[in-house]
């Protein structure tokens, strides 16, 4: 047999060149290939820093490479070669560091190019119902010549229409492979799935008959799950939230700390979607959390790929590259992650959350025709409006579900008197007195009319403000009253404003003099003197709050003050040297008794302001004269 010598690039560190090959036939008899022993040596490396070798070979064309670390040894030998193979044959060198040199000069065996394929196994043909799925079925694979787990599997649907490619999904490791079929949505039909097994060389193949129909009635699982019901590991902890489902929610304060693990139990087998819902406080798309399920390699979700501020959202886990990717009909995207599930207990797992991030709720589900993006809820901004004023503002919201569902909106949270159309969202409200000045949150929901309805909640803030309006001050009737009487009227007024704002009364201009109002209780008096005696007054009283601004109502009402009565005298006596005189006259009046000797000159004697119609003047020195003439005056 021949051999061929390559020469590789020289080691930058560490120097090792191979000197030779010598081939062994180790069996021989009738069988179709014979098996080999190779012995190879080598010169030790120059270098004085290596302590080491490591052999490698591998089979032409290939992509997988086996390496042994011989030590300080500059020999190896492999054996069980297939005689009709060609093998790749090198040394590296390394030192303490563990660093290796480039490769030696390579050697290439030169037997007839001829390989063995690799195995696959059969799979029975399927039958299964629409929009269900076939798997995880086991598939085993293998390689007489290459490692299992250096296979490469694929696959190809001879109806796309009803299975997609892409919907066509390999999972399992080494030579314990699975694959899980998935049909398009809403299709029925027949194809024929064929799997290859490649080893980079050689392949192999096999297929099986896949049935999707309506007359089997489908197993679909909706499994929803609290986050406040996850094993959690702090720093992961429970926070209340009134808008969130539930109330609460998780989160981390620590980033990347955590981890929150559903246990869930899967009873069918087949690829599931998870669906979780979520927040993130701060705006920023490259915030992001975790999602692995068992042990598979967690998938990472990142705010941009699902829109989280302001409010809660549902999301789809991206559960990759523990997951897969699958599409809804033949050519559309496959934008669907699902991960294959068999029946059984499972762990699913959220870590590395950003602590702005919190998570609500997950779903867990098979029935991809029923895996709805919950319908998506847009509120007004935040109002700010006067009480007693009519609110007219629309919710809107959108359906980014498989299938069109019809959406209700309702009212979550809202003061009195709020109402919301339940089909086009038209929201009214128009704020009582009682009701400013106040701010209030409104919580509107939006409900599908799925199997299991999926919502989605939002809030606005509504500003009810204050409007002052004017107090009123009831009417008086006009007032009749005699000269020195006095006149007390109660004003009565009252504010419209909730809470009353202070009221303060006070006379308008033009009241007769020596009127007067209590500011704080609206009680007005007067009591007209002499001087006022035969008039019609105009009066007017004004009330005024403290609102902002200030407002004010009045009224006006007359005083008719009648003319004095004239004065009548009574009787009259003289009694130890005092004179008394009785008279009537207007009470409230003053009137003063004056004496004089001549008629001529007058002097007053006494000043008396009358306690009632009738009453008494006397002169207590009236023995001193002989005579006295007396009459009576107003005033002062």
């Amino acid at each position: 047999m021949r051999f061929i010598h390559l020469l590789g690039k020289l080691p930058r560190r560490h120097e090792v060149r191979l000197l030779g090959m010598i081939l062994a036939l180790l069996s021989s008899g009738p069988v179709g290939r014979a098996a080999f022993s190779v012995a190879l040596t080598w010169n030790p490396s120059p270098d004085t820093n290596v302590v080491g070798y490591v052999f490698y070979n591998s089979v032409v064309g290939s992509n997988y490479t086996n390496n042994t670390d011989v030590g300080n040894r500059t020999s190896a030998t492999l054996t069980n070669l297939d005689s009709e193979v060609p093998y790749v044959f090198y040394v590296t060198a390394y030192g303490s560091d563990r660093v290796q040199s480039d490769p030696s000069n390579i050697i290439v065996t030169n037997f007839p190019p001829s390989y063995p394929p690799p195995t696959i196994a059969n799979i029975p043909d399927y039958q299964i119902s629409m929009n269900s799925s076939a798997g995880p079925i086991f598939l085993a694979i293998g390689d007489p010549l290459i490692a299992a787990e250096s296979l490469y599997l694929s696959a190809l649907s001879s109806n796309p229409t009803v299975v997609p490619n892409g919907n066509i999904l390999f999972g399992g490791s080494d030579s314990n492979r699975t694959v899980t079929v998935v049909p398009a949505l809403n299709e029925i039909g027949e194809t024929t799935v064929t799997l290859f097994v490649s080893n980079g060389i050689t392949n192999a193949s096999t297929s099986f008959l896949l049935t999707v129909t309506p007359a089997i009635p489908p197993r679909f699982v909706q499994l929803p799950f609290e986050a406040e019901s996850a094993t959690l590991v702090s720093p992961m902890a429970v926070s209340p939230d009134p808008d969130a489902s539930g109330g609460q929610f998780v989160a981390t304060s620590s980033a990347g700390s955590g981890t929150a693990t559903f246990a869930v139990d899967i009873p069918v087998t087949g690829p599931y979607a998870i669906l979780c819902r979520v927040r993130l406080l701060e705006e920023d798309q490259y915030a992001s959390f975790l999602v692995s399920a068992d042990d598979a390699e967690p998938g990472r979700l990142f705010a941009f790929q699902g829109i989280w501020s302001d409010g809660w959202r549902w999301t789809l886990a991206n559960i990759s590259p523990g997951g897969f990717k699958v599409s809804d009909s033949n050519g559309s995207i496959n934008n669907m992650t699902v991960i294959p599930l068999t029946a059984g207990q499972h762990r699913i797992t959220f870590s590395e959350l950003d602590p702005r991030m919190s998570l609500d709720e997950i779903l867990v589900t098979n029935d991809r025709n029923s895996i709805r993006i919950r319908p998506v809820l847009t509120v007004p901004p935040d109002q700010s409006i006067n009480e007693l004023t009519s609110l007219v503002v629309t919710n809107s919201a959108t359906d980014t579900n498989i299938l069109a569902n019809a959406l209700t909106f309702s009212l979550v949270s809202a003061p009195r008197g709020v109402d919301i159309d339940s089909r086009t969202g038209v929201l009214t409200w128009t704020p009582s007195e009682a009701q400013g000045p106040s701010t209030n949150l409104i919580t509107v929901q939006v409900t599908d009319d799925g199997a299991t309805p999926l919502y989605d909640r939002e809030s606005f803030t509504v500003v009810v403000k204050e409007v002052n309006r004017p107090p009123t001050v009831r009417s008086v009737p006009d007032q009749t009253i005699r000269p020195g009487s006095l006149l007390t009227v109660t004003n009565i007024a009252s504010d419209p404003d909730i809470p009353a704002n202070t009221l303060t009364f006070s006379l308008g201009p033009g009241s007769p003099a020596g009127a007067a109002m209590s500011a704080s209780s609206g009680i007005f008096t007067w009591q007209p003197t002499a001087g006022q005696a035969d008039s019609t007054n105009a009066v007017t009283i004004k009330v005024t709050d403290n609102g902002s601004p200030g407002l004010s109502d009045s009224t006006t009402f007359k005083v008719i003050v009648t003319p004095l009565s004239p004065i009548t005298l009574g009787s009259m006596n003289l009694a130890n040297g005092q004179f008394h005189l009785t008279l009537s006259a207007d009470a409230g009046i003053n009137y003063t008794l004056q004496a004089s000797t001549n008629l001529k000159s007058w002097i007053s004697l006494t000043n008396v302001k009358a306690p009632g119609a009738e009453f008494e003047l006397g002169d207590t020195n009236a023995a001193a004269f002989p005579y006295r003439f007396y009459r009576v005056i107003l005033g002062p």
